[in-house]
């Protein structure tokens, strides 16, 4: 702080503001990072699990059961 005023002198400021990038930075940095390992893990695990679901959801059971139910009468 200059001795002359109440404000803050500029090399103070441009510090404080250096810290504060700083901080955001190592806070945002995990976070980020934790997105991108879960936006993999859906890409990964996700589509193969929605493609089987897909695939069992076209299986033709309701048939296979109906003409079951009929050659055993």
């Amino acid at each position: 702080m200059n001795s002359t005023s109440n404000q803050p002198d500029l090399s103070t400021l441009a510090t404080l503001a250096g810290l504060v990038r700083l901080s955001l930075v190592l806070v945002c940095t995990p976070a980020l990072l934790a997105a991108a390992v879960v936006a993999s893990a859906v890409v990964v695990l996700g589509w193969p699990l929605a493609w089987l679901a897909r695939s069992v959801k076209r299986m033709p059971t309701a048939g296979l059961r109906r003409r079951n139910l009929n050659a055993a009468h």
